[in-house]
């Protein structure tokens, strides 16, 4: 506890306004280290690849979340090589046990969907990702008997038929028009990007779920 009292001293900015000697609480501490590790970094890029060529470039803001935080990023197809017509993103938590504590002797992997995004993408240069992480799961954790896990479930389908451009047809009427092929060869490719889940205040949980909260105020 002390420790992590240090690192957040470091990290947070000065006042000289504030008395040196204030105590924290556990719960000012516990909230102040969920707000030092799911604070925004670094935008990360991902090159999703296939054997034909490049489907699209993903960037995400950051890999850890709270309960109750939306999971934003970019999906870029403007540098793709094979065409995406369509595309889904799944919040998926895979729970493992271990051998030790089933019932078969077996380790156990389970795998199920949260939230999810389906749009089509055909001709779009860019488009976004937004999944609300619900408040009522459970955050990743991991011990001896059992682990859970979150990650991002991508599906694309591509195509490898040709796909005319809009505004390569023009009608009698010298308008541009475009119609979409009535058939396509499509391939399915999946991927999986390990994300992080914390627990959040319970004071946002109290007010998401309209649920009666008890709050204190000393004064000295």
């Amino acid at each position: 506890m002390e420790a992590l009292k240090e690192r957040l001293a470091k990290a947070a900015p000065s006042n000289p306004f504030l008395p040196t000697a204030s105590r924290q609480s556990v719960l000012e501490v516990a909230v102040d280290f969920l707000e030092d590790l799911t604070s925004r970094r670094r935008p990360s890029y991902y090159n999703v690849t296939h054997q034909s060529g490049r489907v699209v470039r993903f960037c995400l803001l950051k890999s850890c979340f709270r309960l109750g935080e939306d999971i934003v990023g970019l999906l870029d197809f403007s540098g793709a090589t094979v065409p995406c017509v369509q595309y889904s993103v799944t919040l998926q938590s895979e729970e493992l046990v271990s051998a030790a504590a089933s019932a078969s002797g077996e380790r156990l992997l389970s795998t199920l969907g949260h939230c999810r995004q389906h749009a089509f993408c055909l001709h779009l240069r860019t488009t976004h990702l937004h999944l609300p992480v619900p408040l009522h799961v459970t955050p990743s954790f991991g011990s001896d008997i059992a682990e859970l896990r979150w990650k991002l479930h991508f599906e694309f389908v591509m195509t490898t038929s040709p796909v005319a451009q809009p505004g390569s047809q023009q009608s009698p009427g010298g308008q541009d028009e475009w119609r979409p092929p009535a058939v396509l060869d499509v391939q399915t490719m999946v991927w999986d990007l390990p994300i992080c889940l914390y627990p959040t205040h319970p004071g946002h949980v109290s007010s998401a779920l309209k649920a009666p909260s008890q709050l204190s105020l000393q004064i000295c």
